[in-house]
């Protein structure tokens, strides 16, 4: 049976209410697409491969005087160059790096403050797993890669209170607390 408004023997009332509730629910589905589209674009989250790439970017800046070149990036993630090029646009859309030609890729402030954030979770992970679950020092990097995607900011928090702050890492490496945490 077809619904009420589509029925012949309605009179002209019934069938503009019929078209003013199917406006309504065009201009409904409109909006809910709106912010749906609009919300999605304002939290985007952060893929396990992103934040990869962000601290790639992140230990190269700080690390070496070759600075964050899409080849540099290519090699310390054992990825193809074109590869790292369209991950790199991916990353300057969600406003993470900055992208400029014959300049190099630098982290945006956005961009920086997650990379400190994840290497900060990387090497407290690297004092749990040593300190705590007595893994062998050459072990726990390979562990932290994978962890530092799976535990929330809070876990770090107090991960990092049950070991007492830690300073550095197993490997010696200074442990420096972010500063937008």
């Amino acid at each position: 049976m077809r619904p009420w408004c589509f029925r012949s023997n309605l009179n002209r009332n019934n069938y503009t209410f019929c078209n003013f509730q199917i406006r309504l629910l065009q201009y409904t589905h409109t909006l809910i697409e709106f912010v749906y589209a609009n919300s999605i674009k304002k939290t985007s989250v952060l893929t396990a491969t992103k934040e990869d790439y962000i601290r790639a970017i992140y230990l190269l800046q700080n690390n070496s005087s070759k600075g964050a070149g899409v080849t540099n990036i290519a090699k310390r993630l054992g990825l193809s160059k074109s590869t790292v090029s369209e991950r790199m646009k991916e990353l300057s859309h969600d406003g993470l790096v900055s992208n400029a030609p014959y300049t190099g890729i630098t982290l945006t402030t956005k961009g920086r403050n997650e990379a400190e954030k994840l290497t900060y979770k990387h090497r407290v992970i690297e004092v749990f797993l040593n300190q705590v679950l007595q893994m062998h020092i050459s072990q726990v990097h390979a562990e932290a890669e994978q962890l530092e995607h799976a535990c929330s900011d809070k876990v770090i928090k107090c991960l990092a209170n049950f070991l007492h702050n830690p300073k550095t890492d197993p490997h010696g490496t200074e442990i420096i607390k972010p500063k937008n945490w």
